[in-house]
């Protein structure tokens, strides 16, 4: 897969940063995270959410990145892994999913949120496939100090189906 580049006009950030200079020294980056519930999808072929029902699964994982800071706001850069496994119902060798970015404000409010195909298509045999996703977003803040107060979060865009199985309803 081609990497993303996302930029949206919201706060956001990363936990740990450290490469800021100059007179931004003092700000903190927001923390980037997965949420559980989010971090994988299952699809299944028929009615059953049984193993020998699972066509494919995909788990989103090792969010990484950096931030910096300037008097206009925060660029935010993000690496996230996608990995998918074919399951013993799969009949097409391409597989379709979709993932979010969404950006959270102090109250924990989502001010933004974009989301991105993330097609797999599995060669011949192969069972597991895997890409890293590259994700670069500008966030304008007048005042620099508040994005430690933002948070980004990545995850799968489910159904109400499949969060209920992730959440254990199945």
């Amino acid at each position: 897969m081609a990497p993303l580049a996302l930029i949206l006009a919201v706060g956001g950030a990363l936990s740990g940063c450290s490469w800021f200079k100059g007179t931004y020294d003092d700000g903190k980056c927001p923390v980037v995270g997965i949420p559980d519930d989010l971090a994988t999808v299952s699809h299944f072929r028929g009615q059953g959410t049984d193993f020998a029902s699972l066509a494919v699964s995909a788990r989103l994982s090792d969010l990484k990145g950096d931030c910096s800071f300037d008097k206009e706001g925060i660029t935010v850069s993000m690496n996230v892994s996608l990995v998918a496994h074919a399951g013993p119902a799969m009949t097409d060798r391409n597989a379709d999913f979709a993932y979010f970015v969404a950006i959270l404000d102090p109250a924990g409010t989502i001010v933004a949120k974009k989301v991105f195909p993330a097609p797999i298509a599995f060669a011949a045999g192969q069972q597991s496939r895997g890409s890293v996703e590259t994700i670069d977003q500008r966030i304008p803040l007048k005042d620099y100090h508040q994005a430690g107060k933002y948070r980004v979060e990545v995850g799968f865009q489910l159904s109400q189906e499949e969060l209920s199985y992730n959440r254990g309803g199945h």
